[in-house]
C-alpha cells in the first residue's frame, strides 16, 4: 500500500505480516492489537489515532 490516506478506519486485530505500507497517512484510525511482522513500513503520520 503506497500513497493512501485512511480515515476513520478501524484496522483492530489485522494481521498485515510481510505487508509493504509507504507514505500512507492515518487519520483518525483505530490501530489495536494490529500485526506488522516482517512488513516494510515507511513514512507513516498518524494523526489522532488509537495505537496501543
Amino acid at each position: 500500500m503506497t500513497d493512501v490516506i485512511l480515515k476513520n478506519c478501524n484496522l483492530s486485530n489485522a494481521i498485515l505480516t510481510s505487508a509493504n505500507i509507504h507514505r500512507v497517512v492515518f487519520k483518525n484510525c483505530k490501530l489495536l492489537r494490529i500485526v506488522l511482522a516482517k512488513s516494510s513500513l515507511g513514512n507513516l503520520p498518524f494523526e489522532n489515532c488509537e495505537l496501543i
